[in-house]
């Protein structure tokens, strides 16, 4: 588990290792300098022995060559006194030395300590090599060994550190001597001693020494492997407690991507990480705020988008869909996830038209306009409002599209125009309707008159008939023989029906100023179909004279409150379609009929006008009151007759008015309206 903590370097791990490590870094220097100063120390205390041993082995040396040369001395005024004179012992020379040599050579010093003495040309007299000449010898060291103790003998006598040659099998060892003059014979006399045995000791000592401190360092290495323990379990109990923490802090960032979580401060005991914690709750509440104000505000952008009449599309520099609107759903039938990511060509190949503004507004960064580009679908044209935005940002390039579709309002302004041209004509025909109502009345009144001028039961006419001597009754006969009372009948009639239809004429064009008044509803649908029966229409593809209408009226009915011409008008436009309607069906053999029932049923006046013709399909039926909707061929209805009848029933009288149809068989509109109480 450790070691998995030391590959995933967390910070635990790190505080584990670091602990850990600070605590060898610094037990390993104390134990190395603890060491050291005991070698150190070991080895000032060895100098200082092996300096006290020498400086005593000096003494030593220094006194047994004193007494060695007084020695020689001593024998030689001794054996001198034996002689008994100076001359004598002139001849005696020679054996004196060698007298003097046998007492030296049997003088021992320690274990291995000898005299030895040697003349100052050289010849070792006593010694290694004796009967040698030894003035060249030289040691491992480069140190002429005879020819420095003679030069220190010749100076009053002293000490020579040098390596001993190998004699007779002897290794070279370290010696230290002392020598002195004897001047008479031009001797030199010393005495010297190995200083290995003090190394030895020393050696000795110093493993003595190292078994010391190696029990010593074991001691320390279990005290340091305790205390490395310690550490550890502080160290690992407080990774843990971090560790422990750190999940808390860790659990929080990975959820905070996605939620509003905070972090429970109760569950840190560290002060550090409580305040961090307090920093995160902070830091959290800040981002909700945020979020939730970029979220709202986005929200409105997306609705106010989304619920824009218009088709809105965004596109990015690489002419993919990034925006696609509630609109633009509607209108093309792709939805947003089919859409998005998407290029606008593959997706609606009839906006491939608009590609070259595009790629103009992108290039230019300018507002590109376009109004009243006309699109086609099926055999229906569509008019088209078209601005193309630019999106003007450094980093990203792109464009917003807005489509209008403005059908509607240019059927408006056609239909502004229609109406200022029909406002032109209804006021001529107004003005013709008087001008020839002035002579279709002196027309009547003149018939009227001839009528009774020729009538026998009149009295005035019998006067002036017998004035003129003519039988009345033979004139009766002859007139009627003649069917001159027919004809003049039937030319009455026809004026009166003339004048009733420049009536009616008039009073439609003229509208409704009076406002709502209580009506007949049977004599304004009569009035209707008058209007119907005498509608002149070149266009037009059927007789309504050749319709027969069925009436089932209730004469009991009651009176509604209504404008009289508005109502002509709905049910004007409710006979005119039917009679096209059958006009149009073919397959039908049965004699075209129009039924027209009216009848009270809950407080309501209801009205129905029903016809035999081909139906209705029920998919249009949804839209057939909706403004601008014809399934008429282009120029032969504007698409605004039943949705005015409908604004007319709903909204001037408070009705309603429906449609229920069985296609290829009949259809039959309904209109309701309230009933004036207390008739």
């Amino acid at each position: 588990m450790i070691i998995k903590r030391l590959k995933k370097r967390s910070i635990t791990s790190i505080f584990l290792f670091s602990m850990l490590f600070i605590t060898l870094i610094i037990m390993v220097p104390i134990n190395y300098l603890w060491v050291s100063s005991e070698y150190k120390k070991f080895d000032v205390e060895a100098a200082l022995i092996k300096e006290r041993y020498l400086e005593s082995e000096r003494v030593k040396l220094k006194n047994n060559v004193d007494m060695a040369v007084e020695s020689v001395y001593f024998l030689k005024r001794k054996l001198m006194e034996t002689s008994g004179s100076e001359q004598k012992h002139d001849y005696n020379k020679k054996k004196l030395q060698r007298d003097v040599l046998e007492r030296l050579s049997m003088m021992t010093f320690g274990k291995q300590g000898y005299i030895f003495a040697g003349t100052w040309d050289g010849i070792s007299l006593l010694g290694p090599a004796r009967g040698k000449n030894m003035i060249d010898v030289t040691d491992t060291n480069g140190v002429k060994i005879v020819r420095e103790l003679i030069a220190l003998s010749q100076t009053g006598g002293g000490y020579l550190h040098y390596v001993m040659p190998e004699f007779e099998g002897t290794e070279p060892r370290p010696k230290i001597s002392y020598v002195k003059a004897v001047g008479e014979w031009e001797w030199y006399v010393g005495l010297g001693i190995y200083v290995y045995e003090i190394d030895n000791y020393i050696e000795k000592s110093r493993k003595e020494l190292q078994s010391h401190v190696i029990r010593l360092i074991y001691k320390i290495l279990f005290l340091s492997l305790g205390i490395l323990c310690i550490v550890f379990i502080i160290a690992l109990f407080i990774s843990k407690k971090l560790d422990g923490e750190y999940k808390v802090f860790s659990k929080f960032f990975n959820q905070s991507a996605d939620s509003y979580g905070t972090i429970d401060i109760d569950r840190l005991s560290l002060s550090e990480f409580r305040d961090l914690a307090e920093s995160a709750n902070h830091m959290i509440g800040k981002r909700k705020d945020a979020e939730s104000k970029l979220k709202d505000t986005k929200n409105i952008l997306n609705g106010i988008i989304d619920f824009m009449p218009s088709i809105v599309i965004c596109l990015n520099e690489e002419l993919k869909i990034t925006q696609w609107n509630s609109c633009a759903q509607n209108k093309t039938g792709i939805s947003q996830e089919e859409a998005l990511g998407k290029k606008l060509e593959d997706i609606v190949p009839a906006y491939n038209q608009y590609s070259d503004d595009i790629q103009k507004a992108i290039a230019t960064q300018e507002i590109i306009v376009r109004e009243k580009l006309v699109n086609y679908r099926g055999d229906n044209r569509f008019y088209n409002d078209l601005i193309i935005y630019p999106v003007l940002d450094e980093e990203r390039k792109g464009v917003v599209i807005r489509i209008d579709d403005t059908t509607e309002r240019v059927k408006m302004q056609e239909l502004m125009v229609l109406n200022d041209k029909m406002l032109t004509v209804g006021g001529l025909a107004a003005g013709m309707a008087h001008e020839i109502n002035n002579p279709l009345g002196i027309i009547i009144q003149g018939i009227q008159s001839v009528i009774r001028r020729i009538s026998p039961g009149e009295s005035y006419n019998n006067s002036i008939f017998k004035e003129y001597g003519i039988e009345p009754t033979a004139l009766q006969r002859l007139f009627e023989d003649k069917k001159i009372p027919y004809y003049l009948d039937g030319i009455l009639e026809a004026g009166i029906r003339a004048s009733k239809i420049i009536q009616n004429m008039l009073e439609f064009s003229k509208g409704s100023k009076s406002g709502r008044i209580v009506c007949d509803i049977n004599d304004i649908i009569d009035k209707s179909i008058d209007l119907a029966i005498n509608d002149y229409d070149l266009k037009k593809k059927y007789d309504f004279r050749n319709i027969n209408i069925v009436k089932n009226y209730d004469t009991q009915i009651q009176k509604p409150l209504c404008s009289s011409t508005e109502m002509e008008q709905v049910f004007l436009n409710l006979l005119k379609n039917a009679a096209q309607a059958m006009a149009e069906r073919t397959g039908i053999s049965v004699e075209p009929e129009i039924q027209i029932n009216t009848y009270l049923r809950d407080d309501k006046i209801v009205i129905e006008i029903c016809d035999n013709g081909p139906g209705i399909p029920a998919h249009i039926q949804k839209h057939i009151f909706e403004p601008f909707f014809s399934t008429k061929d282009t120029g032969q209805g504007t698409g605004l007759g039943l949705y005015i009848s409908y604004f007319i029933i709903t909204n001037n009288h408070q009705g309603s008015i429906s449609v229920t149809s069985k296609e290829g068989e009949w259809t039959c509109f309904s209109v309701s309206l309230p009933a004036v109480t207390g008739q």
